[in-house]
């Protein structure tokens, strides 16, 4: 069977064990995930990929607490029907609830082409130690 929008929506509305666990399952693992990635380094491989990382209001990688409020503060802004995110859009400092909550910040370092070409070359420090280099 094709797992369509109309089958996903009857599997929660019916409930059950298995779909909730599944659920369940699938949310922690993806809280885990941005948890781990931005209380080590600052970034989900996505947030590399763009050019983007979480920082505090010191300028620095949030401490292991202030990751874990980020993720908490996700879960009640997509809890709260996505109104915790849609804030993201009205706020002059781009911050959903999840950054309010946590006092964090999502930055995007602006680069030029031609250091996009010297990121690729570069076989020490990679994006993020290039990125260091340039705001040091």
């Amino acid at each position: 069977e094709n797992l369509t929008p109309e089958l996903v929506l009857e599997l929660f509305l019916k409930g059950g064990l298995p779909f909730y666990g599944v659920f369940c399952f699938a949310l922690l693992l993806a809280m885990l995930y941005g948890f781990l990635f931005v209380a080590t380094t600052g970034r989900t491989p996505g947030l590399k990929l763009l050019g983007a990382r979480v920082i505090d209001v010191y300028g620095e990688r949030p401490p292991f607490w202030r990751s874990l409020l980020r993720c908490i503060g996700l879960l009640l802004g997509l809890f709260s029907l996505g109104l915790g995110l849609l804030w993201i859009g009205f706020d002059r400092h781009k911050r959903g609830l999840h950054d309010w909550l946590a006092g964090t910040y999502v930055v995007v370092r602006q680069v030029s082409p031609e250091q996009r070409s010297d990121e690729a070359t570069s076989q020490e420090g990679g994006t993020l130690g290039t990125l260091e280099a340039q705001e040091g």
